[in-house]
């Protein structure tokens, strides 16, 4: 919070004198309230918050969790995050992680050409990373593949394939191998 703003002089060059402002803050963290003074900038006093020290700007609660069942508080400057989420640190962090891997994702299946290779489908929501040589290692109490990140393809490309759910399924079901039955199979007709 600003409290006052007071003129001084100083010499600028040889024989001009300019006026300046030294501003006299309260500290916005309710847990300090210090008086402290600073000389003018512009961009110092313009800020909504002001705070004395770095551990007091980390420290300042600014709000509560937005989601239901989270009542933990939102600590730190929220001019410093790059995305204002309105949410607690952890949740604030798994969702940047989530931001993160969906891009990894993305730029994965475009590496992969952004289609299936058995059948050609191009909706990336039915998307899934197969293993060739189908060599995944399913230690664990599930029976779910590992999550192939970008930087397991990046080493290794020629393990992977890009596949669509059904064809990824159907390689399962036929003892790893690619399933495509043919499209034009002859019913018998009734007689």
């Amino acid at each position: 919070m600003i409290l006052e703003r007071e003129p001084y002089e100083y010499k600028c060059g040889k024989n001009n004198v300019l006026i300046g402002y030294k501003w006299t803050f309260q500290c916005d963290n309710h847990a300090c309230k210090k008086v402290f003074s600073r000389p003018a900038n512009k961009a110092r006093h313009e800020r909504a918050n002001h705070y004395c020290c770095h551990p007091c700007s980390a420290s300042a609660v600014q709000g509560v969790c937005k989601l239901e069942d989270c009542d933990e508080p939102i600590r730190g400057n929220g001019n410093v995050r790059k995305l204002d989420s309105g949410l607690c640190r952890k949740h604030h962090k798994a969702l940047v992680r989530k931001l993160r891997v969906a891009r990894g994702r993305k730029e994965m299946f475009e590496m992969m050409g952004n289609q299936c290779v058995n059948c050609g489908e191009k909706d990336s929501m039915f998307f899934q990373i197969d293993h060739i040589e189908n060599d995944a290692d399913y230690s664990g109490d599930g029976n779910n593949a590992p999550s192939i990140q970008i930087w397991h393809y990046l080493k290794e490309p020629e393990r992977y394939q890009l596949l669509c759910a059904n064809c990824n399924y159907a390689k399962r079901m036929n003892g790893g191998k690619l399933y495509a039955p043919s499209k034009f199979t002859r019913r018998k007709k009734p007689k």
